[in-house]
């Protein structure tokens, strides 16, 4: 018999999105998806399905449900037929036995369930080897954790032997292991342990099973945590250490606390903070806040005071903004004092003090303002725009809402400018705000994927020195005149600190829908670009050369427009011969 429960734990498991996109391609718009509707002809896509609330609709013929729902109407199965294929499409286990006509589907659910008990094996293998290694025990002791949390978060012990999994995996080549992300093997029939002299910390899925492993280092050991690799069952991008436990604390309160280390999770827990969870050592995701949301009114982002902790504030901010809604969950932060981590703060200062500082958690609002002035003078026309130009890309993240009004009300109020600045949709919408003059400036044009301008790009994002950040706004508006928001952008990144490389793909990959299909192009083909100069990076002054040449190449095409326009003019002719000289003595400096 299918209980509502096990409904429900289906339900809470399921990714709506990735089920019904096997079914019907669907592309991502905002925070819902859409795509043509299965269930009537339709030409313009009116099928939308919402991951934060599991749920579908179609705007055209009114099709709506869950994920059941989906696969009842989708493939004509009855109620007890739906849920069996979700079961095993999830690999949970049905209550009865079940009969689907579905092999491979099958075979996939034994396998998974097969991976599940060999990790849960290894977890019971690693629990019993603590209480035999006094030197983990001294470990765990040190970090003032209690032998009571170590038991309720089920840590271990990796022995430091090569093949220590052998004692409970007699069949230790097997293939399975690998799969589990158990053992590596360097050569054929040559397998090792993962995880080698490491305090093991299980990581359990929304349903309680173990679907990998966090080990840390005893001693010196690199890296000082080692996760386990992507399997079939465990994927770091969806999955939160200590979700699973954590998740009746989080409805009775209304929030969950996202933090970044297993012992900050378990050191708050012991001290009755027992709403948190942490990432499994990568950055937060749309995946994680689309869990989150569905259990708590409010998400409280954690982070180290530091330069680092600030830089992680701001990848979480522009993962979750896309999802901001009205009647959403909203979102905080909290920073702590530099150097300190939650683990640290509570042994340092108690559970008192963090307590504190979680009241005081600053909101969304704030720290998005915060964000775009960055400590600069807004009284300084240049500081003021580049924040204005950052505040506006956040912006763009967000689906319309009273959120996202008030916000671009309350920064007309502190930056002194209009709603237009913020929306070029209100822009071309109000008469007056086209009717001001405007002066020469370079078409949007296509950039040929050798130009200067993408070599010059191309120098500036492998450059440690922060070139572009040195150019003023004036400089800017001709350097590419079609591309100007992408070059904002760009400078207001560099002044950030040293992000380059995969890095700086990622912080443009989270804006790049805001930008032009040029300016796409134009930062793409700078990525891809091999420049002679790459193996000579640790020189500066080749660089620094490089830079300037080509500064000058674009600014003389630049200087021969505007002497072109100006020639159009008949009482220009002072000008056009200024322009000219100017033009003459920078041709002159490039041979020098």
């Amino acid at each position: 018999m299918i209980t509502k429960d096990f409904k429900e734990q289906l339900l809470e498991y399921a990714d709506i999105v990735s089920i019904v996109n096997s079914y019907v391609p669907l592309k991502k718009r905002g925070t819902n998806h859409v795509g043509l509707c299965p269930f009537h002809q339709e030409k313009t896509p009116s099928f939308t399905v919402n991951s934060v609330k599991g749920f579908f609709y179609c705007f055209g013929c009114g099709a709506k449900g869950d994920v059941i729902s989906f696969l009842m109407q989708y493939k004509h199965h009855n109620f007890n037929e739906a849920i069996e294929e979700l079961a095993q499409f999830l690999g949970v286990p049905m209550p009865a036995k079940t009969s689907v006509d579905s092999v491979e589907i099958e075979k996939r659910r034994q396998k998974l369930e097969n991976l599940k008990k060999l990790l849960l094996k290894s977890a019971r293998f690693y629990r019993e080897q603590l209480k035999q290694h006094s030197k983990a025990i001294q470990y765990l002791k040190s970090r003032g954790i209690f032998g009571k949390t170590a038991s309720k978060f089920h840590l271990g012990f990796s022995p430091n032997g090569w093949q220590s999994l052998k004692e409970v995996f007699p069949d230790y080549q097997c293939s399975a292991l690998q799969e589990a992300g158990l053992v590596i093997v360097s050569q054929p029939h040559k397998n090792y342990d993962r995880f080698r002299g490491r305090v093991m910390f299980p990581i359990l899925n929304r349903v309680g099973e173990v679907i990998g492993f966090g080990g840390r280092a005893l001693g010196t050991d690199l890296p000082k945590y080692l996760n386990s690799p992507e399997t079939t069952v465990f994927s770091k991008s969806r999955e939160l250490y200590n979700f699973f436990q954590a998740k009746k604390e989080v409805a009775r309160v209304g929030q969950v606390i996202v933090v970044e280390g297993y012992f900050d999770v378990i050191m708050m827990d012991q001290c009755y903070i027992s709403n948190a969870v942490a990432t499994l050592g990568t950055s937060f995701t749309f995946d994680h806040f689309t869990l989150l949301s569905k259990h708590a009114k409010e998400i409280i982002f954690m982070f180290d005071g530091d330069k680092a902790g600030k830089h992680a504030a701001d990848r979480a901010l522009k993962i979750v903004l896309p999802g901001m809604k009205d009647n959403g969950t909203s979102i905080s932060f909290v920073f702590l004092q530099a150097g300190f981590d939650p683990d640290t703060y509570l042994r340092e200062f108690g559970p008192e003090k963090l307590k504190r500082q979680i009241k005081e958690r600053i909101p969304l609002s704030q720290f998005i303002f915060s964000t775009v002035s960055n400590d600069k003078d807004l009284s300084i026309p240049e500081s003021a725009s580049r924040a204005i130009f950052s505040l506006k890309q956040l912006l763009s993240l967000m689906p319309a809402s009273i959120f996202k009004n008030q916000v671009m009300i309350s920064a007309g109020k502190r930056f002194s400018c209009s709603l237009t600045d913020f929306d070029d949709k209100l822009k071309s919408s109000n008469p007056k705000a086209s009717s001001k003059k405007v002066e020469f400036k370079p078409s949007p044009i296509e950039v040929p994927p050798m130009s200067a301008e993408v070599r010059m790009v191309a120098v500036v994002i492998r450059s440690s020195d922060k070139k572009m950040s040195k150019l003023t706004k004036s400089e800017l508006s001709w350097f590419l005149g079609g591309q100007l928001d992408f070059l904002l952008w760009l400078q207001e990144i560099l002044e950030q600190g040293d992000v380059r490389g995969k890095d700086l793909e990622s912080e443009f990959n989270l804006v790049q829908h805001s930008f032009s299909n040029d300016e796409r192009n134009l930062f793409n083909g700078a990525c891809e670009l091999n420049l002679a100069i790459e193996d000579m990076v640790e020189d500066q002054k080749m660089q620094e050369l490089e830079f300037a040449f080509l500064y000058k190449t674009i600014k003389i095409r630049y200087l021969e427009e505007l002497a072109a326009e100006a020639s159009l003019d008949r009482n220009s002719f002072d000008r056009v011969k200024g322009l000219r000289q100017e033009i003459l003595k920078l041709k002159n400096s490039q041979v020098e």
